[in-house]
């Protein structure tokens, strides 16, 4: 520990040194996303001052001998701060560390030969050894190489790749555009013949091996610019993935190259993956034009070349840490170096604002909402990529290494992975943010701290500013509690606990047998004779559902169906007949013959009121003929007027009494003929076309009925003929020969051909009767057969037998499994076991659940 003015400081515990290399270390954190150079006296001196008690004007007066040029005006304040601000120091609570010193140390110059390693590692009395977290592994130091002549690359490679960069650019769209939007794209085609992502184990190979070619070109191109300072390193990404890195100056790239070139050097990693995948399709183009006539280890390799070669694009292009796609950016002035550093200070200051209630003091600018959006995006990045990790990627790797503990082998694989990845991410996240705060406060803690004197023996003396110390020290304490709580005593209790109680997919077990899929005889329904044949048999093409194999015609059902289409053609004649009647008795010309009679009776009603009119004038004229003759004959009697006047009167009297006697008679008949034409409108009107009307429906009806009844004989006709054509009932390959049908008649209940169900195989499993309520249809489940013990084969179950079978006096289950590939017919008879996947458990589930049914079950079948 180093004694300050106000505060204690301690090195940062996840400080980590190179091995040294020409007088200096190269010191960095668990992440490896920070690191600078610092010569060995100096992290020596910095190493006996803590490691001593020493104070910082101790430490001062031993380091500034060691300054370069740019820090010969450093004073001691400023050293301190920026040891901080670098994150080698870290202002600490004391009460956490037990200081073993006498205030003499205070300016004392111990010797420190005993105190850490050779290369520099810092080695406390107090903290917990972590010599192994995360350190990289120097693969090869060009330095050794191009002391010895190494013919260097000619410069003229870098700009050539410029120049060629449109060309390569064009190549890379239209083979992507080729390969996998084509019109017959070639990846369809492979994707067929090889595995999902060509194996994940080849893929990681892949990525290993693209990596390394990246990486060499990138160091060889820098190596014909003069630049000899230059390390290859092996790293583990995400902690268990193994990653090629290189170090070199970039300030003797920018001194010693031209913008072009330091442009090319920049996107080399994504100019080396572009060539890969343009150079893998267009040798599959060239060299494999027709793919089955190719290995596969060759096809899946080139694969998986393209696969690895386009993902690791994608994540270079990510802007997040030192990838090419955000030096880019700061190449071309789009993103400020260190952004995500701004970007969080910006974010974090708003929000402090915003918690505070200080929203006067918030102004969101342009800049700040990108900066907040930037963080957005990696922070969605983030998340995605660790479900990619979790969920894809560790289950896939955990299920394809070598089963070294039988079945138990992929929940340790990915119980190791996942403590890897935590260790990791505590590694990469936790410790830089112990340097990031700690070099934020070291100047809060030397304005704020007033001096006082104390005593280096007395740590339990009130020490000034003290609860701000801790304060800021809170996560250095935290780390250094975590750190001790793996190397106590209970850590292996803890590992224990998290293996029996870690939940894992459990599983049912049951042996398997591949059998012979299920076949189908097709036998003839009619006395017909085979016209075509679409697809010839045997054959071992898998036809689909509904492809027809072939054609067959039958005279007898041909002519009934053509007398009943005729039967049909005439119904429908008769139908439209009849509906042309009805319509013609109810509103048509049926209907306007009846409404004449309307007009003949009109015609009567006329002539009886004439002849009533006629009537009346010839009474009238008799009345008044009869006031005359009352009145001749008194003038007669008088001899007023002689008889020969009153005769003819009388005459005339008797000749209109004989008119009227006529006209009733007129009167008569002119009623008669009433009556007659009201009885004709009635009978045309109301009887007769009712009766029309009656018989025409009653004939409409019985047409449509017997039309229904044609359809239906014709529609039975046709599914006979239909059945003419055979077609496959289900996917599966034709097993009888077809070539001796064409032209061959055959008769009703003969086996025209045979077919066999896709699968050619089929697979059951017998599971223990104790598993039977476990286990429920499309369950996943995994297949492992003795013949090829190396693959697995994993599908579904597709029943339950409900009864059960006896065997060796134990009762057993029958499933049957479905799988995703089916199997080769070779494969018929085989044996192995297959593990249905049922939910979650633990192992300590696993363990007691037998005995706990031997208790239940066994034992209480004893019990009284």
């Amino acid at each position: 520990m180093i004694v300050g003015d106000s505060c204690y400081y301690s090195i940062n515990p996840s400080v980590r040194t190179s091995p040294l290399v020409e007088g200096q270390y190269r010191l960095y954190f668990g992440d490896r996303t920070t690191s600078f150079k610092l010569s060995a006296s100096e992290w020596d001196a910095i190493l006996n001052a803590d490691s001593s008690g020493g104070s910082v004007d101790f430490l001062f007066s031993n380091c500034k001998n060691f300054f370069d040029t740019s820090r010969a005006d450093i004073k001691r304040d400023e050293y301190i701060s920026w040891l901080c601000e670098k994150g080698i120091l870290l202002p600490v609570d004391p009460h956490h560390f037990a200081i073993n010193s006498n205030p003499d140390s205070l300016s004392s110059n111990g010797s420190t030969s005993s105190l850490y390693p050779p290369n520099g590692s810092r080695t406390e009395r107090n903290k917990v050894t972590t010599s192994k977290e995360d350190r990289k592994i120097l693969l090869l130091s060009f330095n050794w190489i191009t002391s010895r002549g190494l013919l260097r690359p000619p410069r003229a490679l870098i700009s050539l790749q410029a120049w060629l960069f449109p060309l390569t650019v064009i190549l890379f769209i239209g083979t992507i555009y080729s390969f996998y939007f084509g019109v017959k794209p070639l990846a369809v085609l492979l994707s067929q013949r090889s595995d999902p992502l060509t194996g994940l184990s080849r893929l990681l190979i892949m990525l290993i091996v693209i990596n390394l070619i990246s990486v060499m070109i990138s160091i060889l191109l820098s190596y014909s610019l003069n630049i000899d300072d230059q390390k290859l390193y092996l790293r583990l990404k995400w902690g268990f993935l193994p990653r090629l890195a290189k170090e070199q100056n970039s300030k003797e790239i920018k001194q010693r190259a031209t913008k072009l070139e330091e442009l090319i050097l920049v996107a080399q990693p994504l100019l080396v993956r572009l060539y890969l995948v343009v150079f893998s399709i267009l040798y599959l183009y060239i060299y494999t034009p027709i793919p089955d006539s190719s290995p596969y280890s060759r096809l899946n390799i080139l694969v998986a070349i393209i696969q690895g070669a386009l993902a690791s694009m994608i994540i270079l292009l990510i802007p997040v840490r030192n990838t090419p796609g955000r030096r880019l950016l700061e190449f071309f002035g789009v993103m400020p170096k260190n952004y995500l550093k701004i970007s969080v200070k910006r974010t974090f200051t708003t929000l402090s604002h915003l918690f505070k209630g200080k929203f006067s003091q918030i102004t969101l600018s342009k800049s700040d909402i990108n900066s907040l959006l930037f963080l957005i995006a990696l922070l969605i990045a983030f998340t995605i990529k660790m479900l990619i990790l979790y969920n894809i990627l560790i289950p896939n790797i955990s299920a394809e290494v070598p089963q070294f503990a039988g079945h138990w082998t992929a929940l340790i694989v990915r119980i190791a992975l996942t403590v890897l990845l935590i260790r990791f991410l505590y590694l990469t996240f936790f410790t830089k943010l112990i340097a990031s705060r700690s070099s934020h406060k070291t100047d809060e803690l030397s304005i704020l701290a007033k001096p006082k004197s104390y005593t280096l023996g007395t740590p339990d003396q009130s020490l000034p500013n003290q609860s701000l110390g801790a304060a800021n020290s809170f996560l250095h304490s935290l780390h250094f509690g975590i750190t001790s709580f793996f190397s106590s005593k209970f850590f292996l209790a803890f590992i224990l606990i998290i293996i029996f109680l870690f939940p894992f997919r459990a599983s049912v077990t049951g042996s398997a047998n591949v059998t012979e899929g299920e076949s189908l005889d097709i036998r003839s329904t009619e006395t017909a004779v085979v016209k075509q044949i679409f697809q010839a048999g045997p054959s071992s093409i898998i036809l689909k559902n509904g492809t027809k194999i072939l054609q067959m015609y039958s005279p007898t059902l041909s002519s009934q169906r053509s007398q009943q289409m005729q039967l049909i053609s005439k119904l429908d004649s008769d139908i439209r007949t009849q509906r042309t009647l009805i319509q013609s008795i109810r509103t048509g010309s049926i209907k306007l013959e009846g409404e004449n009679r309307d007009e003949e009776l009109q015609s009567a009603y006329a002539m009886v009121q004439k002849v009533k009119s006629k009537i009346t004038s010839l009474q009238n004229q008799i009345k008044i003929q009869n006031g005359q003759i009352v009145k001749l004959r008194g003038l007669t009697k008088s001899g007023a007027i002689s008889e020969f006047q009153l005769q003819n009167l009388l005459s005339s009297q008797e000749a209109l009494t004989g008119e009227l006697e006529g006209a009733k008679s007129e009167l008569t008949s002119a009623l008669a003929d009433v009556t007659i034409a009201q009885r004709k409108q009635k009978i045309d009107q109301d009887v007769n076309s009712g009766e029309q009307l009656s018989k025409a429906l009653d004939e409409l009806s019985s047409a449509e009925s017997s039309l229904k009844v044609g359809k239906i004989a014709l529609e039975a006709i046709e599914a006979r003929i239909s059945k003419l054509t055979l077609v496959m009932p289900f996917d599966g390959v034709i097993s009888s020969n077809t070539r001796a049908l064409l032209n061959r008649t055959v008769t009703p209940g003969e086996t025209i051909l045979t077919v066999k169900a896709q699968p050619l195989t089929q697979t059951s499993a017998l599971i223990p009767e104790y598993d039977r309520a476990r286990v429920r249809i499309n369950l996943p489940c995994v297949l492992r057969l003795y013949s090829v013990s190396d693959q697995e084969f994993k599908g579904t179950v597709s029943s339950i037998s409900p009864s059960t079978v006896e065997l060796d006096g134990l009762q057993y289950v029958e499933l049957q499994i479905q799988l995703d590939d089916s199997l080769p017919t070779n494969f018929i008879g085989s044996k192995g076991y297959a593990k249905i996947d049922v939910g979650y458990t633990c192992i300590l589930l696993n363990l007691i659940s037998p005995i706990t049914r031997f208790i239940n079950v066994d034992l209480w079948s004893l019990l009284p």
